[in-house]
């Protein structure tokens, strides 16, 4: 990722060494993420994706299958 400013020399750069880049989004100071893909567009409010990133061990340490198996 970079600033906005230094977007066109980021893909000069990249394409000089034959290195594939593309700009796959924009940060912006909105509620929800939301990326358009083959003309889908999918939206998660940032509230439920921090809960989902941060929760996700503790999470799992609460499940009861989470306990390792014998022989595993």
């Amino acid at each position: 990722s970079c600033a906005p400013g230094h977007l066109d020399a980021l893909l000069a750069a990249a394409g000089s060494l034959a290195v594939p880049a593309y700009v796959a989004g924009q940060v912006t100071d909105g509620e929800r993420l939301s990326i358009e893909v083959s003309g889908t567009r999918l939206v998660w409010p940032l509230t439920t994706l921090r809960s989902v990133y941060f929760d996700a061990i503790p999470r799992r340490m609460r499940r009861d299958d989470a306990q390792p198996q014998a022989g595993a």
